[in-house]
């Protein structure tokens, strides 16, 4: 029998920022090491039954640097921030996974492209993107058991990169992008 992991939910703030090498300059002052720096195309997909943007869901195949994942996001769990639950899975051919989901009836509902620069930085994950027709964005994520102890622990980063609260977003890039 499968046996279920025990939960763990990503908790992510974003906000659009302004100047990428300011903020790349103030991560490595704090310690982030780049990690990588990554093409992606994301194709998110609607469900056939139900509507995600009604549920706050979302399925998104991702191909990132010649690799390929799919990927499902619940609702979000906090007014503060995108924390949901994630489950992702690394599929080996991309076409064929969008052409099984078209097929049982899912539909491609946009796409979202990006350059993105990953840094690590003690717990978290920052994301540095440049997304195409959006702008320039930071993505500060921490996986973790305890959401408020992350939505914390990322407030105290926002507060060093001199980034306000008052800047972030609990909105998708493809929620920015449809509603452009």
């Amino acid at each position: 029998m499968l046996k279920v992991q025990s939960v763990v939910i990503e908790v992510e703030v974003k906000a659009q920022i302004d100047d990428l090498s300011e903020v790349r300059e103030k991560i490595k002052t704090l310690g982030g090491e780049l990690q990588s720096i990554k093409r992606q195309v994301d194709v998110y997909l609607q469900h056939p039954c139900r509507n995600f943007k009604l549920t706050d869901e979302a399925l998104r195949l991702r191909k990132s640097n010649g690799k390929a994942y799919l990927t499902y996001k619940g609702p979000k769990l906090s007014p503060r921030s995108k924390s949901r639950l994630e489950v992702e899975v690394e599929v080996s051919d991309l076409k064929k996974t969008l052409e099984i989901l078209v097929k049982v009836g899912f539909k491609p509902i946009g796409e979202v492209k990006k350059i993105r620069e990953v840094w690590k930085l003690k717990e978290a994950i920052i994301n540095l993107d440049e997304v195409e027709n959006l702008g320039i964005f930071i993505e500060i994520e921490i996986k973790s058991k305890d959401m408020r102890k992350a939505e914390e622990s990322i407030r105290k980063i926002l507060e060093k990169l001199n980034i306000p609260a008052i800047k972030t977003t609990r909105k998708s890039y493809l929620e920015m992008l449809l509603e452009k």
